[in-house]
């Protein structure tokens, strides 16, 4: 603010400091700032003046991952015809397919972005022509009756669709305001007080038949009880080796139930007990996506080669 300039902003009777700089947003310009006296304070008041500029850039947002693309079939047959391609590079520019699959994860999201704005492109040019007709068929409406059929058909699908923009509106505000707002509310950690009055002992009966009320005298108690319960004990050889002969072996030796490959099949069971909305892993694929498209993707995912090497 100053530069070289010997001017501060603070008084004492030793000391001097002044206020060099401000930190703002890129979306504010700073147009002047300058001080003034203060009256009731050792501090000047520091006066910024700010324009506010209506237009700036905005930066890349969080990718949320739309499931509903997985049961569109042009998202199928793009999957499909860039699937085919993505397999040929394995063999080529990477060692193992666990390196590829990770690589073709970062293609995949590529992909639902393209597809998710595709998508929302057509809505929009659906929503524009529904209501283009709309507007023409009420201005010829009056001359022509024979149109009233078609004007009020069209108008209730302009009126469903949006129906279905308003209510994606409200869940995505839902969702910001629940990933965005303050969650450590009164009203949320008031639960887990009532939870722990509920839950805490506030009586114990110690071995000799007392009943212990005092909070000191109950933790003593527990901690002895627990003390005792995990300690060292010295264990009798016999014992053991007549309880080991006693378990009868489910594990045949011969049997390589457990050492045989992984096969498709046991994958994809596997994926079907998973609930939906989950994703495997931090790569934001929900296991919507594996079912969707286990077809396409089941001979070339090769999972079964991954968990041995990694």
């Amino acid at each position: 603010m100053h530069g070289n300039a010997r001017f501060f902003t603070r008084h004492q009777d030793n000391m001097q400091s002044r206020l060099d700089r401000f930190y703002a947003s890129k979306s504010i310009d700073p147009h002047s700032e300058y001080t003034l006296p203060g009256l009731l304070s050792d501090h000047d008041i520091v006066i910024l003046v700010i324009r506010n500029i209506t237009t700036f850039s905005r930066g890349k947002g969080t990718w949320k991952n739309n499931t509903a693309l997985y049961n569109e079939q042009a998202f199928k047959n793009c999957l499909q015809y860039k699937w085919r391609q993505w397999c040929t590079l394995h063999p080529v520019l990477f060692k193992s397919k666990a390196t590829w699959w990770t690589h073709i994860k970062t293609k995949l999201k590529d992909l639902l972005q393209r597809q998710a704005r595709r998508r929302q492109y057509t809505e929009r040019r659906r929503e524009t022509n529904l209501r283009r007709m709309v507007e023409t068929l009420c201005r010829e409406v009056n001359n022509n009756p024979t149109l009233i059929p078609m004007y009020h058909h069209l108008k209730k699908q302009w009126s469903e669709l949006q129906k279905d923009q308003i209510n994606a509106k409200v869940k995505k505000s839902k969702t910001d305001q629940f990933e965005n707002s303050d969650k450590g509310t009164k009203a949320f950690f008031q639960q887990f007080k009532e939870h722990r009055r509920q839950t805490t002992i506030k009586r114990l009966r110690n071995p000799g038949g007392r009943i212990l009320v005092n909070k000191e005298d109950i933790l003593q108690e527990a901690h002895r009880f627990f003390q005792a319960l995990y300690q060292e004990r010295a264990t009798c050889p016999t014992a053991q080796s007549a309880f080991l002969r006693s378990i009868k072996p489910t594990l045949n030796p011969n049997d390589d139930d457990l050492t045989r490959p992984i096969t498709v099949d046991e994958v994809y069971s596997t994926i079907s007990q998973i609930a939906t909305g989950k994703s495997p892993g931090p790569d934001g694929l929900t296991i919507e996506f594996y079912r969707q498209n286990w077809e396409i993707i089941a001979q070339d995912l090769t999972l079964l080669e991954t968990y041995p090497k990694s």
